[in-house]
């Protein structure tokens, strides 16, 4: 209760205060530009208009303060071009003239005459009309002891009731059904002025805003995509690579030895196999870096079971994402259970990991979990990194928690709208 009265306090402040500034902001806009623009050629006129978008940036300084506390959030940073310390005084008076986020400013200084008026005629309007029917009893019995003549009329008297107490109660009755709208109506006045303001004194740091998060984005994608590349590249040349240089000298032993010691090429033989079954399982930890063709033909539910039918630790798999979703987020769900389960298998000395994928409308919740020994920890330049790289690049989040002991639990949610 104490709350709703708060709120209703500062709605009602916000349009009644509303006014005075928007008159104020708007004489001083009008004023200065008007007395400005045709002084222009001369430095007077060019500082009056100066002037003038240094006021507007005032008002709006005093506007984006009331904004959070009616829209219950916080403003987007707004960017003013800060001047550069090197330019020379004549650049550095002619600075606000490049800077878009002025002429908003201007802008909401001229509408909030309007907008402010608005608010304060409403305002007024509803709290006198509640408050005079509230306070009817009262009010009514002091007019009729100073004027008895009846020209001062009632509702009630407009339908027929003369009577005192039926009128008390009529208006009281009013007074409370307008006391139950009142909120309503304080709360709509303030948000129509607070929404046109943050749109017109926000809206470039909003824009700003998601300029810099795609430019993140984009960056988190390289920077997973060169670690991934670099990943592969080490994975290839300390493992296949040189089990299979060392397969081909295995081969040209066993040519060299296979007609003057039998014995000796088998053995070399049997090395040589060795060596291809290792360069074979190496080959397919390495590919799990790669998205399967099997993601792109059928799904991501087909590749995460495929997945789970190679991994070398038993997997209790369960995903309800039946759907076709946008290749990147199918390739970013797929790339994290794939990392987990390799994680898994080297680090954790687990006998099981659960792995669980659902659908929540807007996003893929991942969670993989195993039974092992913890102590995972993130390591710049390993798997688990590059997994924090590709879920920025896609605006999704992804946590670890592995205690030492364990159990090891990866959660990540990939947007897929």
């Amino acid at each position: 209760m104490k709350t709703f009265f708060a709120r209703l306090g500062r709605e009602t402040g916000y349009n009644i205060y509303s006014f005075p500034l928007g008159l104020a902001s708007f004489v001083l806009m009008v004023v200065m530009i008007a007395a400005g623009g045709p002084l222009a050629i001369v430095w007077v006129g060019l500082a009056l208009l100066v002037g003038a978008l240094y006021t507007a940036r005032g008002f709006a300084v005093v506007e984006r303060a009331s904004l959070p506390m009616i829209l219950g959030e916080p403003n987007p940073a707004v960017h003013y071009k800060p001047i550069d310390p090197d330019h020379g005084p004549i650049r550095r008076f002619f600075h606000p003239f490049t800077v878009p986020q002025y002429y908003l400013d201007v802008l909401h200084g001229l509408l909030a005459f309007p907008l402010g008026l608005a608010q304060f005629v409403v305002t007024v309007v509803a709290w006198s009309f509640t408050l005079a029917n509230l306070a009817f009893p009262l009010w009514w019995a002091i007019v009729r002891r100073i004027d008895d003549t009846g020209e001062i009329g009632t509702f009630g008297q407009f339908v027929g009731i003369d009577s005192f107490l039926w009128n008390s109660v009529l208006h009281v009755s009013i007074g409370l059904a307008c006391a139950l709208l009142l909120p309503f109506v304080m709360r709509g006045a303030a948000l129509g002025r607070a929404h046109v303001s943050r749109a017109v004194l926000t809206g470039l740091g909003t824009l700003q805003e998601q300029v810099d998060d795609l430019s993140d984005r984009r960056d988190a994608a390289q920077t997973a995509e060169s670690e991934a590349l670099r990943r592969i590249e080490r994975d290839i040349h300390d493992g296949p690579q040189q089990q299979l240089l060392s397969l081909g000298m295995d081969l040209n032993r066993t040519r060299a030895l296979m007609d003057s010691d039998p014995d000796a090429a088998r053995d070399s033989l049997d090395e040589a196999i060795v060596n291809a079954r290792g360069a074979i399982d190496n080959l397919r930890a390495v590919s799990r870096g790669i998205a399967p063709p099997i993601l792109a033909d059928r799904g991501l539910k087909s590749a995460l079971e495929a997945l789970a039918g190679r991994s070398a630790i038993p997997v209790d798999l369960d995903v309800d994402a039946v759907r076709r979703y946008p290749k990147q987020a199918e390739t970013t769900v797929y790339f994290v259970v794939a990392e987990a389960l390799s994680n898994a298998f080297k680090h954790s000395r687990a006998d099981e990991v659960v792995v669980t994928v659902h659908d929540t409308g807007g996003s893929l919740a991942v969670r993989i979990s195993d039974n092992g020994v913890g102590g995972a920890v993130v390591t710049p330049g390993h798997g688990l990194a590059g997994l924090h790289e590709r879920l920025r690049s896609v605006g999704g989040q992804i946590s670890l928690d592995s205690p030492d002991g364990g159990p090891t639990v990866i959660t990540a949610d990939v947007p897929c709208g």
